[in-house]
């Protein structure tokens, strides 16, 4: 659609991350563990990482049977679920009766695009210097189906993106598809729940006519939580003059946006829509105050993303010059938003 949020919607090239990126930093638990591609160092040096993700304590790395040294398969598993096995530990420190360990099961080829809702566990949209978009995203497969209950989890594509989602469903309301959901947002490790952003996202190729609660940033906090506090503007549709629309143009830009939302959504962004009186919003991801920056440490990895990806608040569609008073020429684009979810 050529007014679904523009060229941002549209398919780019693949993007390749700073030298210092670390492709990980918004999955931690899906870290290899002994990967030292992390700028600031190993994992030892990541103070802030560890308090919010203590299973990634720097413990050496464990091969998984018949994987080689070079796999980036390879490595600890999610959680503390290696010393629990008794793998990767000191030697005298492993349980007595240690539990039996599966043979890994081999990541398959990603699937191709099905006709079917699915739920997004990860999603990997920029190559970093290490590793591919895809190779990223079967690394983190390995690791998501060592958590009991995810055997069938699978690599997908949408648009630029490569994901790690499970499950394949006909409708988003169906009592199959919710239960998924609950059950894998609720998966705790070490106290922690690492899957709790997971989503559901539409068949490539699906007509979303209508209003669809799933995108509705009204429901975002029923759904993701209280922690679900901020979202990403990145397109308005609404009268050029910001005046009260007439309900027949305030029915159009409703549909406009819930359009754009729904065609991200289906390209694998978290995307949502929001009504106003005057204007219809659309946001993409969410967030907590944990993602915002401060004085000492910059925006998360995902946001900083999201802003490079979509770094323009588009209206209509297009691009809309601001200048501010006394400023000469023409101006700059209206940059994308951080604003807070309805309560």
């Amino acid at each position: 659609m050529s007014t679904a949020l523009g060229c941002e919607s549209a398919p780019k090239p693949a993007q390749v991350a700073d030298a210092n990126a670390d492709p990980y930093e918004d999955y931690p638990w899906l870290r290899p563990r002994g990967d030292k591609s992390v700028a600031s160092g190993d994992l030892a040096r990541r103070p802030m990482d560890l308090e919010g993700t203590p299973w990634l304590g720097d413990s050496g790395t464990r091969q998984d049977p018949g994987a080689s040294a070079t796999d980036p398969a390879s490595g600890d598993i999610l959680g503390g679920l290696d010393k629990e096995l008794g793998l990767g530990s000191p030697e005298g420190t492993r349980p007595a009766n240690p539990r039996p360990v599966a043979t890994p099961v081999a990541p398959p080829t990603e699937e191709a695009e099905f006709d079917a809702w699915t739920i997004v566990i990860a999603a990997f949209t920029i190559d970093s210097p290490q590793q591919s978009r895809e190779g990223q995203a079967q690394a983190a497969l390995a690791r998501v189906r060592a958590v009991d209950g995810m055997d069938d989890a699978f690599v997908t594509t949408r648009g630029q993106s490569f994901m790690v989602a499970y499950g394949k469903y006909d409708a988003p309301d169906s009592s199959k598809a919710k239960g998924d959901l609950q059950r894998i947002r609720s998966i705790e490790i070490d106290g922690q729940r690492p899957f709790a952003s997971s989503f559901l996202i539409p068949p490539p190729k699906a007509a979303l006519a209508g209003s669809t609660p799933e995108l509705d940033l009204l429901n975002a906090r029923r759904m993701y939580g209280p922690q679900a506090k901020y979202t990403l503007q990145v397109g308005r549709y609404a009268r050029e003059d910001f005046q009260p629309a007439s309900p027949s143009e305030r029915k159009e830009f409703r549909r406009l946006a819930e359009e754009a939302a729904a065609k991200l959504r289906k390209d694998g962004e978290q995307a949502f829509y929001f009504h106003g009186e005057t204007m219809s919003l659309v946001t993409i991801g969410l967030f907590n105050d944990a993602d915002l920056p401060r004085k000492d440490r910059p925006a998360s990895a995902l946001l900083r993303d999201l802003q490079t990806r979509f770094p323009n608040n588009l209206l209509n569609g297009a691009g809309v010059r601001i200048r501010r008073a006394g400023q000469k020429g023409e101006g700059q684009l209206a940059p994308s938003v951080v604003v807070a979810t309805p309560q």
